[in-house]
Protein backbone atom coordinates (compact mmCIF):
# COMPACT_ATOMS: atom_id res chain seq x y z
CA UNK A 1 0.00 0.00 0.00
CA UNK A 2 1.49 3.35 -0.76
CA UNK A 3 0.88 6.38 1.16
CA UNK A 4 1.55 9.97 1.48
CA UNK A 5 1.78 11.91 5.02
CA UNK A 6 2.05 15.48 5.05
CA UNK A 7 1.69 17.77 7.94
CA UNK A 8 1.69 21.62 7.45
CA UNK A 9 0.05 24.76 8.36
CA UNK A 10 -2.73 25.49 5.68
CA UNK A 11 -3.34 29.26 4.98
CA UNK A 12 -6.83 29.91 4.65
CA UNK A 13 -7.52 26.39 6.13
CA UNK A 14 -8.08 24.19 3.07
CA UNK A 15 -6.43 21.32 1.40
CA UNK A 16 -6.98 19.92 -1.96
CA UNK A 17 -6.91 16.46 -3.85
CA UNK A 18 -6.29 16.91 -7.40
CA UNK A 19 -4.00 16.54 -10.17
CA UNK A 20 -1.47 19.33 -9.93
CA UNK A 21 -1.66 20.20 -13.56
CA UNK A 22 -5.33 19.79 -14.59
CA UNK A 23 -7.58 19.89 -11.49
CA UNK A 24 -9.94 22.67 -10.77
CA UNK A 25 -10.69 23.32 -6.94
CA UNK A 26 -14.74 24.06 -6.52
CA UNK A 27 -15.37 28.10 -6.29
CA UNK A 28 -17.43 27.93 -3.14
CA UNK A 29 -17.76 25.02 0.15
CA UNK A 30 -21.06 26.86 1.28
CA UNK A 31 -20.26 26.14 4.80
CA UNK A 32 -19.62 22.74 3.96
CA UNK A 33 -16.51 20.49 5.70
CA UNK A 34 -15.95 18.87 2.13
CA UNK A 35 -16.53 20.49 -1.16
CA UNK A 36 -15.63 19.01 -5.06
CA UNK A 37 -15.37 19.16 -8.51
CA UNK A 38 -15.17 16.45 -10.98
CA UNK A 39 -11.18 16.94 -10.33
CA UNK A 40 -10.57 18.40 -6.99
CA UNK A 41 -11.99 17.20 -3.71
CA UNK A 42 -11.42 20.11 -0.87
CA UNK A 43 -11.23 19.94 2.82
CA UNK A 44 -11.68 22.48 5.18
CA UNK A 45 -8.77 21.99 7.85
CA UNK A 46 -7.00 23.66 10.73
CA UNK A 47 -7.01 27.30 10.34
CA UNK A 48 -2.61 28.01 10.38
CA UNK A 49 -2.93 30.10 12.80
CA UNK A 50 -4.12 27.17 15.14
CA UNK A 51 -1.13 25.00 14.23
CA UNK A 52 -0.49 21.69 11.59
CA UNK A 53 -2.60 19.81 10.13
CA UNK A 54 -2.00 16.35 9.40
CA UNK A 55 -2.66 15.03 6.25
CA UNK A 56 -2.66 11.53 4.30
CA UNK A 57 -3.38 9.90 1.44
CA UNK A 58 -3.44 6.28 1.75
CA UNK A 59 -3.87 3.92 -1.60
CA UNK A 60 -6.25 0.95 -0.91
CA UNK A 61 -7.83 -0.38 1.67
CA UNK A 62 -7.91 1.77 5.04
CA UNK A 63 -8.82 1.12 8.75
CA UNK A 64 -10.07 4.04 10.35
CA UNK A 65 -8.25 5.15 13.93
CA UNK A 66 -10.23 5.96 16.56
CA UNK A 67 -11.71 9.33 16.68
CA UNK A 68 -11.77 9.40 12.60
CA UNK A 69 -14.84 9.37 10.94
CA UNK A 70 -16.22 9.40 7.42
CA UNK A 71 -17.10 12.89 5.58
CA UNK A 72 -17.51 12.56 2.18
CA UNK A 73 -17.84 9.64 -0.22
CA UNK A 74 -17.39 9.87 -3.77
CA UNK A 75 -15.87 9.86 -7.12
CA UNK A 76 -12.65 12.01 -8.46
CA UNK A 77 -11.28 12.00 -12.65
CA UNK A 78 -7.97 12.35 -12.69
CA UNK A 79 -5.49 12.87 -16.17
CA UNK A 80 -1.84 12.78 -14.81
CA UNK A 81 -0.67 9.79 -13.38
CA UNK A 82 -0.47 11.97 -10.38
CA UNK A 83 -2.71 13.10 -7.16
CA UNK A 84 -1.35 16.05 -5.01
CA UNK A 85 -2.34 17.65 -1.75
CA UNK A 86 -2.41 21.26 -2.76
CA UNK A 87 -2.88 24.39 -0.24
CA UNK A 88 -4.89 27.38 -1.07
CA UNK A 89 -1.81 29.52 -2.01
CA UNK A 90 -1.90 26.73 -5.11
CA UNK A 91 1.56 25.35 -3.85
CA UNK A 92 2.05 21.79 -3.93
CA UNK A 93 2.36 20.13 -0.81
CA UNK A 94 3.71 16.58 -2.24
CA UNK A 95 2.08 13.96 -4.59
CA UNK A 96 1.84 10.30 -5.27
CA UNK A 97 1.47 8.12 -8.29
CA UNK A 98 -2.08 7.05 -9.73
CA UNK A 99 -2.77 5.21 -12.20
CA UNK A 100 -5.93 5.35 -12.84
CA UNK A 101 -8.39 8.00 -14.90
CA UNK A 102 -10.81 7.83 -12.27
CA UNK A 103 -10.81 7.44 -8.59
CA UNK A 104 -13.30 6.27 -5.33
CA UNK A 105 -12.33 8.86 -2.94
CA UNK A 106 -13.01 9.00 1.18
CA UNK A 107 -12.76 11.71 3.60
CA UNK A 108 -12.08 10.87 7.04
CA UNK A 109 -11.70 13.68 10.24
CA UNK A 110 -11.22 13.81 13.43
CA UNK A 111 -13.53 16.58 13.78
CA UNK A 112 -16.33 17.69 12.03
CA UNK A 113 -15.87 21.19 11.42
CA UNK A 114 -11.99 22.24 11.94
CA UNK A 115 -10.32 18.84 11.61
CA UNK A 116 -6.50 18.68 12.66
CA UNK A 117 -6.55 15.00 11.20
CA UNK A 118 -7.35 14.04 7.58
CA UNK A 119 -7.05 11.01 5.79
CA UNK A 120 -7.59 10.66 1.63
CA UNK A 121 -8.51 7.25 0.92
CA UNK A 122 -8.27 6.89 -2.53
CA UNK A 123 -8.60 3.85 -4.94
CA UNK A 124 -9.25 2.56 -8.57
CA UNK A 125 -13.13 3.10 -9.74
CA UNK A 126 -13.06 -0.34 -10.45
CA UNK A 127 -11.20 -1.84 -7.69
CA UNK A 128 -13.65 -0.17 -5.38
CA UNK A 129 -16.34 -2.21 -2.98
Amino acid sequence: MNSLFVKAALPNAFVFLMDYVSGHPPSSFDNALVATTDTCVAVGALPDSEGETSIAVVLGTFEPAEKLSLRYEGVLHVKGPYLSLVNAMNQELGSIRFDSAIANVQVWTDDPRVPSRIVFVVAPHDKYR
